[in-house]
């Protein structure tokens, strides 16, 4: 629940989809979906369009897999969101996922999707539900599937990516039924 007064927005996590493993001296970061992932990945864009989960900012890693997984999903907005691409969602641990959410709160408190990595996903996502009476691990089990979608609400801006200032709303799995 928001607290009284402060203002929420919807957070959206996004897991890139399956990734072939990689080429003999080729980089992690180039590796591109493979045909499972980019199966995963439409099952997902069209579940999201179905919920009108509708990012109004997208925040993505540049490694291949997650701009993959960006193009499908973003065939099924309804609108354009603004796209930056941030190196350090490749990098850098789960404090920086963090620090990106807690940043684009304070700036523009609208809804967010991030596509990234794990694990870094399932700790921000940890984060995010810790001490507000949710357990990732109820919701999803203990793994963050490949083209998982978490849906959050942040109950405040002023704090939106500090221990239980999440709520759940739904989840999006390539896997359910």
């Amino acid at each position: 629940m928001s607290e009284p007064g402060a203002a929420s927005f919807n957070i959206y996590l996004v897991r890139h989809a399956n990734a072939a493993w990689p080429q003999p001296g080729a980089r992690d970061f180039d590796r591109k979906l493979d045909e499972r992932g980019r199966t995963e990945a439409h099952t997902v864009a069209d579940r999201m369009a179905a919920r009108t989960y509708q990012p109004d900012y997208v925040i993505c890693s540049p490694a291949a897999r997650c701009v993959e997984t960006l193009d499908i999903l973003k065939d099924r907005f309804d609108r354009a969101p603004d796209i930056r691409f941030e190196e350090r969602l490749y990098t850098d641990g789960h404090d920086t996922y963090l620090e990106l959410i807690a940043t684009h709160a304070r700036n523009a408190p609208a809804s967010l999707m991030i596509i990234g990595h794990n694990p870094m996903m399932e700790e921000t996502s940890h984060a995010l539900l810790q001490h507000a009476g949710q357990s990732l691990e109820d919701i999803i089990g203990y793994d963050f599937p490949t083209a998982g979608f978490l849906a959050l609400e942040s109950c405040s801006t002023d704090r939106p990516a500090t221990a239980g200032h999440g709520r759940f709303m739904g989840l999006l799995s390539p896997r359910e039924r």
